[in-house]
């Protein structure tokens, strides 16, 4: 791991990579969408944000082309840098149905050659924590009473902020403490244990003239949590209140 200056300019994190391999238009596409989206799921960073870039570790970018089960694969290392810290990364492509063939970045890439690309190194723990800063926090398609707006989430850790109409209202309030009691309660009961569980939630709090804070620690849950507990506070009734914000603690 090499620490590097704050003052990294932001940049398209495959720019030097392109340059320097001297990628074809279609080439660069289809390579960066699918490390793209395999980031993604490994650590949930999302590299085209502006945070991230790829830099050779030494004077400029090498590939090294391989036999790996049965396929002629392309691998090129670097550093992969993240909020001024770079760490060793391993980018592999191939044509599966060319395997025998090894595939230039200059080539057009087209049907017939279907590129496919992941990392084969990737520095999953060290980018995880960054990853649970999210904006936006989840895709909201159903329809609510209320507003709903994002802000820069630190997950499982959340603070729902309510705006209410009346907030001495005491059966509103409570009315709102119940709905979040059964998201809890509902949520922990199901048998998969796949979908987590949520670990706290702790008090509603008047923190200005009618707004209402709650903390809650979303613990190993599922994010769908978050929309059983929208669902809950939306069957409430006539308790007129709007979801403002969800703020990171």
């Amino acid at each position: 791991m090499s620490e590097l200056p704050n003052s990294l300019p932001k940049t398209k994190w495959l720019t030097q990579f392109a340059a320097g391999l001297n990628c074809s238009g279609s080439f660069l596409q289809v390579l960066e969408a699918k490390l793209v989206e395999h980031a993604r799921s490994l650590s949930g960073v999302d590299l085209r944000n502006g945070e991230y870039v790829f830099l050779p570790s030494d004077a400029s970018f090498k590939i090294c082309y391989k036999q790996l089960n049965s396929c002629k694969v392309a691998a090129v290392s670097g550093d992969l840098v993240g909020h001024a810290m770079g760490y060793p990364a391993t980018v592999i492509w191939y044509c599966p149905s060319l395997p025998h063939e090894a595939i230039a970045p200059a080539e057009a890439i087209d049907d017939r050659l279907q590129l496919e690309a992941y990392w084969s190194e990737f520095p999953v723990e060290e980018f995880r924590d960054r990853a649970k800063l999210i904006l936006p926090f989840i895709e909201i398609s159903e329809q609510f009473n209320f507003q709903i707006e994002w802000e820069v989430i630190i997950w499982p850790d959340i603070v729902l902020q309510l705006q209410v109409r009346d907030d001495g209202d005491r059966s509103g309030i409570e009315e709102i403490e119940a709905a979040i009691a059964q998201t809890f309660s509902q949520w922990n009961a199901q048998e998969d244990y796949h979908l987590g569980v949520i670990h706290y939630v702790g008090e509603v709090r008047h923190i200005a003239r009618n707004t209402l804070a709650i903390h809650i620690d979303f613990g190993s849950a599922d994010r769908n949590a978050v929309r059983l507990l929208l669902r809950n506070l939306n069957a409430i009734g006539d308790c007129d209140f709007l979801v403002e914000a969800i703020l990171g603690t």
